[in-house]
């Protein structure tokens, strides 16, 4: 019976809570909570109960008048990482009914819980594409094929393919692809350049290369290329910021959001030429990053972990001693919720962490508690994050 699926799943919960499963219980948990609605649920109903949401239910216990003054004591104290073995008892008694209370059906005021619950996916594949005559096309997973003055969109699977006509005499059109927050998508260009376009990226591009250059334009947010070698046609990315990149066949990532103060170009494979508009040239060459910075339009060139700037790419996120604000600014962009923090030098704070980007935000915020002193507190899409290892 469902009844019985129900109060069982509401006992592990409990126990969860507690720190108490076994490998078997945990198996069932971790399947349950494959539903990202029932993790949410569950994050929910327990950042309530450590902020004292389900208080009045205890308060309504006939006890002992000092043994509850003590456990009022504890609950106070307790960290939004994990109940403390001392509060066990009134966890149990506070989690089983109150998990029973929002998994059983028929009860009053259940929905309106689960309403109130916003789940906080991964991104996905979404886009805007907006045509040169200034159409716009919003652009999914779903199959779609679109004709443009001769030239045919092919949007599969998240992917949009431009098939290059043998027609020189094109009319030249530059189309947008947008992504917003929350969303990723690939590009495939007329000449056969793959690019990844990350969260919050907008990037220009004509329909069909037909002059002596391939010439885009990253406006904004962060793009992976891997240029279709054309020593003939040299491939250019301008940033539109006094800085462009030429390339001839190659591999690279490239940074250029616009509340980020440098923009970071990362060489996988191949050759990379950056110009300024001040005549300054600086080539850079495998596992190598140019940061140019804005404000001062210089650039700086460092060796670096490649694998770390375009994990992103390959469905990872990877930081290496990184700052929280760094970390929280990416996984805002890709999980569409806003950050807050108490104080100033918690944004200073370092961590390390290689993680899957599709994992629950939940499950990172979880880590990011057990590897420092600090704490989030979710309140629909906003995020506060708070320092110490207990709540007050």
């Amino acid at each position: 019976m469902k009844v019985d699926k129900d109060i069982q799943i509401a006992e592990l919960l409990s126990k969860q809570l507690l720190g108490e499963l076994s490998e078997s219980e945990r198996n069932t948990v971790d399947a349950w909570m494959c539903d990202e609605s029932n993790k949410a649920l569950y994050h929910s109903i327990r950042q309530d109960i450590l902020k004292g949401a389900y208080k009045h239910q205890y308060d309504q216990l006939q006890i002992d008048e000092n043994w509850k003054q003590d456990l009022e004591q504890q609950f106070r104290r307790i960290s939004i990482r994990r109940f403390m073995k001392v509060a066990a008892i009134m966890t149990m008694i506070l989690t089983t009914g109150t998990l029973l209370y929002f998994l059983l059906p028929n009860n009053a005021g259940v929905e309106n819980k689960l309403a109130s619950v916003t789940t906080i996916a991964p991104g996905t594949a979404k886009a805007e594409l907006i045509l040169a005559d200034g159409t716009k096309v919003g652009l999914t997973d779903e199959e779609k094929v679109i004709e443009q003055k001769g030239i045919r969109l092919e949007n599969v699977t998240g992917k949009l393919k431009y098939k290059q006509q043998a027609s020189s005499k094109l009319s030249p059109m530059i189309n947008t692809l947008q992504i917003p927050r929350g969303g990723e998508y690939q590009l495939q260009l007329a000449d056969g350049t793959k690019v990844w376009l990350n969260s919050l990226t907008k990037l220009r591009y004509p329909v069909a290369f037909t002059g002596d250059e391939r010439k885009v334009y990253l406006d904004e947010g962060e793009a992976y290329f891997e240029v279709a070698h054309d020593a003939s046609h040299p491939f250019i990315v301008a940033t539109g910021k006094g800085m462009q990149l030429e390339v001839l066949g190659t591999s690279f990532n490239m940074m250029a959001y616009g509340n980020e103060g440098e923009i970071q170009t990362t060489l996988v494979e191949g050759s990379v030429e950056l110009s300024l508009t001040n005549q300054q040239k600086v080539r850079i060459k495998p596992g190598e990053q140019a940061s140019f910075d804005k404000s001062d339009m210089q650039i700086k060139v460092s060796q670096v972990d490649v694998d770390a700037y375009i994990a992103w790419k390959n469905g990872r996120f990877a930081f290496e001693q990184a700052e929280l604000q760094s970390i929280m600014t990416t996984l805002s962009r890709w999980y569409d919720v806003d950050i807050f923090y108490q104080n100033e030098s918690i944004k200073k704070k370092r961590l390390s962490a290689n993680l899957k980007r599709y994992d629950s935000i939940y499950s990172i915020l979880e880590l990011f508690e057990q590897a420092s002193s600090i704490y989030f507190e979710v309140d629909g899409r906003t995020i506060l994050i708070k320092e110490g290892n207990m709540k007050q």
